[in-house]
């Protein structure tokens, strides 16, 4: 199974954004209750309650399942909508297999609201922010009642219009051809309208469409109108770019996404735009474990790009640590930890600092470093067990 990287292409570098070890942090306490128990009785509690059955299918190396559990399911808005409209389910899909397959979740995160019966109402892939993930929730309760007028035989532009707005985060072929049906009945100059503008951001994902196309032929106009919220519309075609250069693992998919970025000024400027791409260069090679052009874009990257974002840094370090064996590129992230310590240290960077110099050759001040990582770490109240492997490895050689 797969990592999903969804939503918007702002987050395309969202596993570049996530360090992927955990050394300890800190829990809200306001945060979705998921339900505590099997699938079948969790099932039980929905019927009995009178309500959808809201699954998040994760798994444990997930890097935006992890940014959803920080970020998003631990905001207190959140919590209170979820907690009270929904009985709550975390399905890790690598030991709950027959259920995964059963529903043919092939990404993660995905997201299931599942009737008492078992059948799925409405579903989503990939990570997103909070906004669009409590909308993501109002979306899935209004669904029954708008699909029973829709399968009854209603395609007036009007209520399309609600219709697809409901279903705003749902990319099912049923909805893709109400999209489509939607969009023939509206002109070119029709698109930049409000309602259109809404749908033109959830559903314009093909890059030959006839309404895509007129937003990149008119992109001053929709930026006039709706500022950056305009780029909205361009990262659902970026989006499907990506994921179709991850599932085939082909960089040609990537070219033409740099293209296309290149078309978004004034939207996303020139020098953000290379930003942008260079990120998802950086961030495919990492999904598709090709370490060789991993450590070639991260060195372009950063310097392109310079080396204020510490996790960004502390991501592409790691990776180096446990995938590069060039001395010469270990080197270079040996200085970026050097340099992230000399602007703050704290243990994460001291820790990698240490691993870096133990990986080189340099064992004692290794060894003395990953001993200044625990101490910090202690004193910060944070799980040490990372370090103190580190710390034991070098001492046992």
């Amino acid at each position: 199974m797969k990592n999903a990287m969804s939503l918007h292409f702002k987050i395309l570098c969202l596993t570049l954004l996530l360090s992927p070890m955990s050394v300890g942090s800190a829990k809200n306490i306001k945060e979705i209750s998921f339900f505590q128990g099997s699938w079948e009785q969790a099932l039980i509690e929905a019927k009995k309650q009178g309500k959808f059955l809201f699954v998040d299918a994760y798994a444990t190396w997930c890097g935006p399942c992890k940014y959803m559990d920080k970020n998003v399911f631990t905001d207190a808005e959140v919590a209170a909508y979820y907690n009270s409209n929904f009985i709550s389910y975390k399905m890790d899909v690598d030991k709950e297999t027959e259920t995964a397959e059963k529903y043919g979740i092939s990404a993660m995160p995905t997201y299931l609201f599942v009737d008492a019966a078992g059948e799925v109402v409405f579903r989503k892939t990939g990570a997103m922010g909070i906004p669009e993930f409590i909308q993501l929730g109002k979306s899935a309760l209004e669904i029954p009642a708008l699909q029973k007028k829709y399968d009854a035989g209603d395609r007036s532009p009007e209520f399309l219009a609600n219709y697809l707005l409901a279903n705003a985060e749902n990319k099912s072929d049923k909805i893709l051809t109400a999209a489509s049906d939607y969009f023939k009945t509206q002109k070119d100059e029709d698109l930049l309208s409000e309602t259109n503008f809404q749908l033109l951001k959830a559903f314009a994902e093909d890059v030959n469409s006839r309404e895509f196309q007129y937003f990149l032929n008119h992109t001053a106009e929709f930026n006039e109108k709706y500022g950056e919220a305009a780029g909205e519309v361009a990262y659902q075609v970026l989006d499907k770019l990506y994921a179709k250069a991850i599932d085939n693992q082909d960089v040609a998919p990537l070219n033409e996404l740099k293209s296309i970025i290149g078309r978004l000024d004034p939207i996303i400027p020139k020098e953000q735009a290379e930003t942008i791409t260079n990120s998802a260069f950086l961030s495919f090679y990492q999904q598709i474990k090709d370490w060789d052009n991993y450590a070639l874009a991260a060195l372009e990257f950063f310097e392109k790009n310079g080396t204020e974002d510490s996790e960004m840094l502390f991501n592409a370090s790691y990776n180096f640590y446990n995938y590069v064996e060039n001395k010469e590129y270990l080197s270079k992230a040996l200085n970026w930890m050097k340099n992230s310590i000399e602007r703050e240290e704290n243990y994460i960077n001291k820790y990698l600092y240490a691993a870096l110099l133990h990986k080189l050759g340099n064992k004692d001040e290794a060894l003395k470093q990953a001993r200044e990582a625990k101490s910090i770490a202690d004193k910060d109240g944070v799980d040490t067990s990372l370090i103190q492997s580190l710390i034991d490895k070098m001492e046992q050689n």
